[in-house]
């Protein structure tokens, strides 16, 4: 058996249901309501009779029977009393007075109504027919008319609820697929900018690193491009919105930027190329400059780094490259100048020892360069120099004294003749007696070939 306070709740409720039926005209569903909760409220009142919402209920029931009835043309009920003599006038005979509360609740809807709270107003229609059912007519023309707006306020409220149920379910959907449209792009996007931003588009003095956002920003154009021409009709999410600003960015300022890091690698290195031809255009003890080791290869390898990088800039590669040429070709002129007055001091030297320091400039010579066949030697000094002064071995300051002297050593090695600098040495041991010759190749120049 079900409880007596459900059986009441959904008999108010399809109560409530078939007067709205009621007054939208739809007389089959008010009636099916009516009778399923006569039904109900016969159960609740089997089980307790005094129930203080039965007899408001049984009323309720018992008028929109009758409200049925007198719509539907299925016949009309009797009267419970009746009706007073009408008053004659000359417009006509004049309706009867309606009781004091039910036309306060006339008023009541009518204000409610102009507040938009149609639901609070049909409560109101609910009271009036609670408390007066049976005690003024039913077809009275202010009850009927009040009616008939209250019907027509509930259809234009449905209406705009069902309208805002559309836009609301429209609005979701439309998020939705925004959601599931930027996401799926942020999937896309995140690949070439794993941290909010392009791994492109950044200054660099590497050429490693130009050479890998060159590398990015040619895999993250197609797709940028892609996403340039989606359509987003239901908009684009704030973090998707946020990382386009960024990498439009990004896309917008590479090519600018890239060119800007070429030029300032490219100008260091043509800069360096400028000082050492200024450097060729000079002496040297009467003799024209050459480009040393060191400078000739550290542009070598610059202008080897670089040549990828400008692979599409034929003009600066080119500039860069012809740079290099006239460097070379200035430097080889000035060696074969050179060559040809280059050629070993006098040798000045008469010491017992003479042949020891020979023999030990030759040795250098050889450890420099190996294969290396002496052809002259000379030392170009008179005297050893002898000086004393704190040196440093291990770490540990000590006091040395050591002769110094100067030898040069006319050589074929590697397949050109050559002029080696030498310079010997010799220390002063704790028993007063001299080490062995030691010293290291300062430098050599090219001569002519015999």
């Amino acid at each position: 058996m079900a409880d007596i306070k459900a059986l009441l709740t959904s008999v108010s409720t399809q109560l409530r249901k078939a007067q709205n039926a009621l007054f939208g005209g739809k007389y089959e569903e008010a009636r099916a309501q009516v009778e399923s909760a006569a039904a109900g409220l016969a159960e609740a009142k089997a089980q307790d009779p005094l129930h203080v919402q039965i007899k408001t209920m049984e009323s309720q029931v018992a008028k929109l029977q009758k409200d049925l009835a007198a719509r539907s043309g299925k016949g009309s009920p009797a009267p419970a009393t009746p009706p007073a003599a009408p008053l004659a006038s000359a417009a006509g005979p004049a309706s009867p007075a309606l009781p004091a509360g039910v036309a306060k609740r006339i008023r009541d809807i009518r204000a409610l109504l102009e507040r938009k709270k149609v639901s609070d107003a049909l409560g109101v229609l609910a009271e009036i027919e609670a408390s007066y059912g049976g005690q003024f007519p039913g077809d009275h023309p202010d009850y009927v008319a009040i009616r008939e707006t209250l019907a027509q306020a509930q259809a234009a409220s449905d209406q705009a609820s069902q309208a805002r149920e559309q836009a609301a379910a429209s609005a979701r959907r439309q998020q939705d697929e925004m959601s599931r449209q930027s996401e799926e792009w942020l999937v896309r996007l995140r690949a070439f900018a794993p941290h909010g931003a392009a791994t492109f588009g950044h200054f660099s003095q590497s050429v490693e690193d130009l050479l890998a956002q060159k590398t990015a920003h040619a895999d993250a154009l197609p797709v940028w491009q892609a996403f340039q021409a989606e359509p987003f009709p239901a908009g684009k999410s704030e973090q998707l919105a946020a990382l386009e600003a960024s990498l439009a960015a990004s896309f917008e300022q590479f090519p600018s930027l890239l060119d800007r890091c070429k030029g300032e690698l490219a100008g260091e290195v043509m800069a360096k190329i400028a000082a050492c031809m200024e450097n060729l255009g000079k002496e040297h003890e009467g003799l024209p400059a050459i480009l040393g080791r060191t400078d000739r290869e550290q542009i070598e390898q610059q202008v080897a780094a670089l040549e990828p990088l400008l692979a599409d800039d034929p003009a600066r590669w080119q500039g860069l490259t012809a740079a290099m040429n006239e460097l070379t070709a200035r430097d080889q002129a000035n060696r074969r100048e050179r060559a040809g007055k280059i050629a070993p001091r006098a040798d000045a030297y008469s010491g017992a020892d003479a042949e020891p320091i020979r023999r030990c400039a030759e040795q250098l010579v050889l450890k420099e360069c190996g294969g290396a066949r002496a052809i002259q030697t000379v030392i170009y000094k008179p005297e050893w120099a002898e000086s004393t002064q704190w040196e440093s071995a291990s770490g540990t300051q000590r006091l040395v004294t050591r002769r110094d002297i100067y030898a040069q050593v006319v050589a074929d090695c590697a397949g050109a003749r050559q002029l080696f600098t030498v310079y010997i040495t010799k220390e002063l041991r704790s028993d007063k007696t001299w080490s062995e010759l030691g010293g290291n190749v300062m430098y050599s120049d090219e001569m002519a070939p015999p």
